[in-house]
């Protein structure tokens, strides 16, 4: 199966993998981010991906103000780059909201 997998694909699971055992960002830690500050943080990283694909600053800025956090946490770097943490992201996103319902339905 691993064969069937794109480079992109793999890409954002190293990224997610980066996350957790290099940046300690664990599913308990997503944990505590109900009110959408994940999706926030994926919306700045693909905004200013698509900020930089436009080569507008004015998207790029307006990225910028979607990040929940301080900013000295948000690290862009290339369209690439900042899509497959965007990417990555969504993915911790799903996986504290599937959590976050599996305790409500006491599973």
């Amino acid at each position: 199966m691993a064969d069937d997998l794109s480079r992109a694909f793999l890409d954002v699971l190293d990224e997610r993998v980066r996350q957790v055992n290099v940046k300690g960002h664990t599913p308990e830690r997503d944990d505590h981010y109900p009110r959408g500050e994940l999706a926030l943080a994926e919306a700045a990283y693909a905004g200013r991906a698509a900020g930089v694909a436009m080569s507008s600053t004015t998207v790029c800025s307006y990225a910028l103000y979607l990040y929940p956090w301080a900013m000295s946490g948000f690290h862009q770097k290339n369209y690439r780059s900042d899509m497959v943490r965007a990417a990555a992201l969504i993915i911790a996103d799903i996986e504290a909201f599937d959590r976050a319902e599996a305790r409500k339905a006491g599973v």
